[in-house]
């Protein structure tokens, strides 16, 4: 029996979705965007045979982990044609699987891939997770210019502060200068008038 199931990866929430019934082959329009990431997936395979078909932004590394060990062979074939074969490399084990393998996927271009996990069964399910991994120099990048724009701010806010703090000081040194030439003039007039 073969079994063909999508997954929309950026449908993830915790836990991750099970995979979505569907048979698409384009990009949905502002897929593996800013407003909306890669995200992760689980599916479950029942035989070599099952296939799922999955959506994959380019330039993110997914980790893919099995529940079971075995011979297990990951594979991934892009729907489309000129879309790149991702990579694919024996990863290390997550900390929630046990006995099970893992790959990491490296996505060169965004596109629709069919997923089968090769292996003996034995007539048992295999699950697989797939995640993006979390490039955290891009994540340090934007909290860096995050900070650096609140500090520009911040100094701007201050620079204004003091400028106005400085009108006002010289609105008040005017002020009261003025009232003093005045005064003086009030004196200089009076005593004008009392000497003939």
């Amino acid at each position: 029996m073969f079994r063909r199931i999508f997954v929309l990866a950026l449908l993830a929430s915790a836990p991750l979705p099970l995979a979505a019934q569907g048979n698409p082959l384009e990009v949905p329009a502002g897929a593996c965007t800013d407003a909306s990431p890669p995200q992760g997936f689980r599916a479950s395979f029942n035989s070599s045979a099952d296939n799922v078909r999955v959506l994959l932004c380019g330039g993110v590394k997914y980790l893919a982990e099995t529940n079971r060990a075995g011979a297990q062979r990951l594979q991934l074939r892009p729907v489309s044609a000129g879309v790149q074969m991702p990579q694919i490399r024996e990863g290390m084990m997550g900390p929630q699987i046990e006995g099970g393998r893992s790959w990491i996927i490296d996505v060169g271009t965004t596109g629709i891939f069919d997923i089968q996990v090769q292996g003996s069964y034995g007539g048992i399910p295999v699950d697989l997770t797939v995640t993006p991994r979390i490039d955290r120099s891009k994540e340090k990048a934007a909290k860096d210019q995050e900070k650096a724009a609140k500090k520009a701010a911040e100094e701007q806010e201050k620079a204004a502060k003091k400028a106005a703090d400085e009108q006002r000081k010289a609105e008040e040194k005017a002020a009261k200068e003025a009232e003093k030439a005045r005064k003086e003039a009030e004196k200089q007039a009076k005593e004008a008038a009392g000497n003939p």
